[in-house]
């Protein structure tokens, strides 16, 4: 099986907000891993580059998404069901 736990640091002071994921494999089998994240329906997501995702909400604020290279990264819009 795998173990997912999630943290989030939020550092007021400079504006930071920092989530981090740490995911065990704890049988050593391939899996497959789903982690998604919900926006807001105002807030933009472009691709950078293949490790670098920016989150825009106009006039409010930016956001950069820095996944672990290892990953792939796939974007999906107006999706209703999972």
């Amino acid at each position: 099986g795998i173990h997912h736990e999630r943290e989030f640091l939020f550092n007021k002071p400079k504006g930071l907000l920092t989530i981090t994921d740490h995911v065990r494999n704890l049988d050593g089998k391939k899996h497959f891993l789903e982690i998604p994240f919900h926006l807001y329906p105002k807030v933009t997501c472009i691709q950078s580059s293949d490790s670098k995702w920016t989150l825009k909400r106009e006039g409010n604020w930016e956001v950069c998404f820095l996944p672990d290279p290892k990953l792939k990264m796939t974007l999906v819009q107006g999706q209703e069901p999972p």
